[in-house]
C-alpha cells in the first residue's frame, strides 16, 4: 500500500472513544481514514496535523474523521480547516502479520497516513495492538487514545542524562 490519494472508510467496532478537532497544515490535504500526526514545537508545522509519516517531533494520534484541503497559502488570511481525529479499534491491513491469532497482541506500527507493520525503526511509536483477527491480511488494531500516544511520542524522545563527573579529589597543601 502507500500513502492515501482519496477518502478511505475506516470500519471500527463500538467502543467509547475520545474524538478531537485539530488545525491542519496549511496547503496540505488530510484525507478521511488518513492516519495524522500532530507536529510538535522543534517541527517546521509545529501546532498542527498533518499526513502521518515518521519524522522527528511528529506524532501518530489518531485517524482523520474528515476530508480537509486547507486552501491557498496565498490567500489573506490564510485559510483554516480542522478536522477530527480519533481512535478505537480500526480495521487495518498490516504488513509481517502471520494472519493467525497468535498476532494478537502485537504492536502496530505506521510508516505513512496508510501503511501499517510490525516492525519498529527510527521515529516509529506503536499505534496500538492488535486485538482481533479478521483475515489473513486484516486484523482489528485498538488505536491508542491520543494522550498514550503523546506520552508514548515524549518517551521515546527522552535521552538518558549523563552521569555527573566525579570531581577530582583537591591536593592537600603541605
Amino acid at each position: 500500500m502507500s500513502a492515501l490519494a482519496a477518502d478511505t472508510t475506516r470500519r471500527k467496532m463500538a467502543w467509547p472513544s475520545k474524538i478531537m478537532s485539530f488545525r491542519v497544515v496549511n496547503a496540505d490535504i488530510v484525507y478521511a481514514g488518513a492516519l495524522v500526526g500532530l507536529a510538535l514545537p522543534g517541527h517546521a508545522s509545529a501546532g498542527y496535523v498533518l499526513p502521518y509519516a515518521p519524522a522527528a517531533n511528529l506524532c501518530p494520534i489518531g485517524f482523520s474523521m474528515d476530508a480537509a484541503v486547507t486552501g491557498d497559502s496565498s490567500a489573506s488570511p490564510v485559510p483554516e480547516t480542522s478536522i477530527d481525529v480519533g481512535g478505537g479499534p480500526t480495521l487495518l491491513t498490516v504488513t509481517g502479520i502471520a494472519g493467525t491469532v497468535a498476532d494478537v497482541g502485537k504492536k502496530v506500527y505506521a510508516t505513512t497516513d496508510n501503511d501499517f507493520q510490525l516492525t519498529y525503526t527510527s521515529y516509529y511509536i506503536d499505534i496500538g495492538r492488535i486485538v482481533r483477527m479478521h483475515s489473513s491480511t486484516q486484523v482489528w488494531v485498538l488505536v491508542d487514545p491520543i494522550e498514550v500516544l503523546l506520552n508514548k511520542f515524549a518517551d521515546e524522545l527522552e535521552v538518558t542524562p549523563s552521569p555527573t563527573p566525579t570531581p577530582s579529589p583537591t591536593p592537600t597543601p603541605t
